[in-house]
């Protein structure tokens, strides 16, 4: 079998409104643009996202953001959200170890897989952070700083090392000591992120629940094959979206994101068990029948396709949970 990083292949899932049947589409890079709004420029080309249009960022190209935002995925379970009047420049486009340069402005990092086979790494000039845990990581370059909301990180430059944990701040300018941030003191481009992150786990379960033959034939869910997870598109929402391998992973930013296996959970009926009438020297066995009815998305306590903005509490596949660690992997918070 080949290696794990090579097998999770960026997998787009095609789901058809109108029930036709879906299509694959298996891209062996990083870098798709799933998300613009405003001006954003690909090496000084005006470029947006469409329902049926996700351009490509390939090596060496520059993304740069003017009155825009931007949300590139990178090896499945790695969102890339990069805020305005930023540029950033793709170092490599592997599915296993991509790698973005960040020339200005900010970005923020979501990793939600996790495996040590599959490592993002950021630079700033001469500045390497390689994301060491799964969670939230935010690269500022004025004043330049790291600051990881959740996870953990490995900073080197010019022959320092440091590692900076959850909760922690590391400025680039020369004292190589991380220090404590309110994590509650957040700006426009961190709610983005979590907005983005709230969407993106809404288009989660109807994407999860297609057999895994539609997502890719060559891919085993059940084989050990699927290291962290892959990108499924869901055509309701238009938008590419995370399906763990197993479990589910919940988001530092409070949403869930099922696997195959999970959601299945979020799409049974709950049934009435069969209740027993006695009187007058005869009986009534009432048989089970399933009360709550099926929408696009599953039962009515889920999100329907037809509100993909909603952020309700009684959506079971967006509902906030605890800001706890983010996790995949056949574990759940």
């Amino acid at each position: 079998m080949k290696s794990a990083g090579i097998l999770v292949a960026l997998v787009l899932v095609a789901l058809s409104a109108t029930s036709a049947p879906a299509q694959s589409v298996i891209s062996a890079q990083s870098g798709m643009i799933n998300y613009t709004e405003g001006q954003v420029l690909l090496n000084d080309l005006a470029v947006q996202v469409t329902s049926t249009k996700f351009p490509q960022v390939h090596v060496q190209d520059v993304l740069s953001t003017k009155e825009g935002r931007a949300e590139v995925l990178l090896n499945p379970g790695s969102f890339l959200r990069i805020a305005e009047d930023s540029s950033i420049r793709l170092a490599s486009s592997s599915l296993t170890r991509p790698s973005v340069e960040v020339f200005s402005g900010s970005v923020v990092l979501e990793v939600a897989a996790e495996s040590k086979d599959e490592l993002v790494t950021l630079t700033w000039k001469d500045v390497v952070l390689s994301l060491a845990k799964h969670g939230v990581f935010r690269l500022d370059t004025d004043p330049a700083a790291i600051r990881v909301f959740d996870g953990e990180v490995s900073v080197s430059s010019a022959g320092h090392q440091v590692t900076v944990g959850k909760g922690k701040m590391l400025s680039f300018n020369g004292t190589w000591a991380s220090v404590k941030f309110d994590t509650e003191q957040t700006d426009s481009l961190d709610r983005w992120s979590g907005r983005r992150a709230s969407y993106l786990a809404m288009a989660n379960p109807s994407a999860a629940r297609m057999p895994s033959s539609l997502l890719n034939p060559r891919f085993d869910l059940s084989s050990t094959g699927c290291a962290g997870g892959y990108w499924a598109f869901n055509s309701f929402y238009g938008m590419a979206t995370f399906i763990p391998c197993s479990g589910v992973y919940n988001s530092y930013y409070g949403y869930r994101f099922y696997s195959p296996q999970a959601v299945v959970s979020l799409y049974a009926q709950p049934v009435i068990q069969p209740s027993v009438y006695s009187g007058g020297g005869s009986s009534y066995s009432g048989g089970a029948y399933a009360s709550t009815p099926l929408t696009s998305s599953g039962t009515s306590g889920t999100i329907a396709a037809s509100s993909p903005a909603s952020t309700t509490q009684s959506s079971a596949s967006s509902a906030p949970i605890s800001r706890d660690a983010g996790n995949a992997g056949g574990q759940t918070r």
